[in-house]
């Protein structure tokens, strides 16, 4: 007869305090006076966690939604879930090299296992690599000062892997190790992996081998729905199915379309709601990648990292919205896409777009139109003034400013359009009008303009998101890592 009770909720509650189970945690039962149950609430979900009792190890049992947690008549179906997450731990494991000694595991890769397998390793890339795993160990964060290249992949890769297999019995390192580079390093990234991944599985070093996936914004996937409402299948060149759609999620980056099937295949804002769901196997992917504990690194560019960090923002989140190790390849161009991904962009030309869109068959119309036009003139003009005065790049509005900002405002409250021949004008109108309006609020933003393709941008930047978000971000004890050769490249 197995055993069941409910006697440890203080056991759970020391463990909290020592970092060994996640905050917050609520006891749910021990099982065989052995095996500790928990959940905790982490983003949008209940995870379930077991703990070994006697070696320390832990493993997530499952993710269930907030509101659908598991009534005690139902902890038997938590058994079997518990066992298979916890097969890879035992009393053996508490004595493994590998775990007790990480630093010369990365020395045996570095220095004997990738050089006899055609890898020309420097000794700036073993230093780089103990360095990246002790800022993991620590900070679960660390990057680059500056873009290191080819030569930083491997010990990226190597540090990663060592970092998530030292702290597997913690509970975020069951999340892959993201790897946030350029983008013109992700197919080296996936060549490398799968290259190491052979090599470390073949002379048993790992039991089982890596899996990496590189991760990109959902717009660069045909959308099923959008596909069968689309009228010209024939530039697609039979390249795309209905079938193809249900079985694997397609990337648009490889069809080389024309901007405007790109807008009208890729998927949209309304996914979770769409008919078609169920048989759309971008959704399959994106809920595999989340949750497949399997994967040991997930490589991204940086605005998609800073974008999901954006989306997944609140006060009590971590650095990373992933809940794991995380390695940046040049901080300097995260710290740019993060300017403008925590900011909100007002570009000139959608406020010409929007006066050229409105509907003129009055006398007062054409009059209302000009007004806007000279308006939005004077509008560009006095931001233009007051940036050519400023010193540090940013500007604060005066009096003059404000004037004119709220008679376009005013403006484009009276514009109208026609709904059946542009939809979507009128959306862009109060998208501009919002943005114009926090523009005014100079107590509230800082603005930032630029000239570009003789377009003027401003980008709007709140400050209780921007400077919050970038004072969590920049202010964690992470590395600068340095790397003497940038050159470095596997030996063929």
């Amino acid at each position: 007869m197995f055993e069941i009770t409910f006697t440890d909720k203080d056991l759970l509650a020391e463990m909290v305090s020592s970092k060994k189970a996640l905050s917050g945690a609520v006891y749910d039962f021990t099982y065989e006076n052995r095996f500790l149950v928990y959940h905790a609430e982490i983003q949008s979900c209940l995870a379930y966690n077991v703990i070994d009792i006697t070696t320390g190890y832990a493993s997530r049992i499952i993710n269930r939604k907030i509101g659908q947690e598991y009534k005690p008549n139902e902890f038997g179906r938590l058994i079997p879930l518990m066992f298979k997450s916890l097969k890879y731990i035992g009393n053996v494991k508490q004595d493994s090299g590998f775990k007790l000694k990480p630093y010369e595991a990365i020395e045996e890769i570095m220095r004997k296992v990738l050089p006899i397998n055609g890898y020309d390793i420097s000794e700036s890339q073993i230093a780089l690599c103990r360095c990246i795993f002790r800022c993991l160990t620590t900070t679960k964060l660390t990057f680059g000062a500056t873009s290191i290249g080819r030569a930083a992949i491997v010990p990226y890769i190597v540090a990663g892997y060592v970092a998530r297999k030292y702290r597997i019995s913690e509970y975020y390192n069951e999340k892959a190790v993201i790897i946030v580079a350029d983008k013109r390093l992700h197919t080296e990234f996936m060549k490398t992996v799968a290259d190491i991944s052979s090599v470390l599985y073949g002379i048993g070093i790992i039991d089982k081998p890596l899996k990496a996936v590189i991760r990109k914004r959902k717009e660069s996937y045909i959308c099923l729905r959008r596909y069968l409402r689309f009228d010209d299948k024939k530039i697609l060149g039979g390249k795309v199915t209905v079938e193809m759609l249900c079985r694997e999620p397609v990337d648009m980056e490889k069809l080389n379309l024309p901007g405007y099937a790109f807008k009208k295949l890729s998927v949209g804002n309304s996914c979770r709601e769409c008919n078609e769901r169920k048989r759309c196997w971008f959704r399959r992917f994106i809920s595999t990648v989340n949750e497949d504990e399997s994967i040991t690194f997930q490589v991204m560019t940086h605005r998609f990292y800073v974008k999901t960090l954006s989306s997944a923002y609140s006060e009590t989140n971590s650095v990373s919205p992933f809940g794991g190790f995380v390695i940046i390849d040049d901080r300097d161009k995260l710290y740019r896409e993060a300017e403008i991904v925590f900011s909100d962009k007002l570009v000139e030309k959608d406020i010409r777009r929007s006066i050229y869109d409105a509907v003129c068959k009055t006398d007062s119309d054409k009059k209302l139109i000009r007004d806007a036009e000279e308006t939005a003139d004077r509008f560009f003009e006095a931001i233009e003034d007051i940036v050519r005065d400023s010193e540090d790049g940013y500007i604060i509005f005066d009096a003059d400013a404000v004037r004119i900002t709220d008679r376009l405002i005013r403006i484009f409250e009276r514009l109208r359009y026609n709904e059946v021949k542009n939809p979507v004008a009128e959306f862009r109108n109060k998208k501009v009008r919002e943005k114009l309006k926090k523009l005014k609020c100079r107590n509230r933003v800082e603005i930032r303009a630029d000239k570009h393709n003789h377009s003027m941008s401003v980008y709007l930047s709140p400050k209780d998101l921007d400077a919050e978000m970038m004072r969590t971000l920049w202010s964690k004890d992470v590395s600068h890592m340095v790397i003497e050769h940038t050159e470095e490249e596997r030996c063929e």
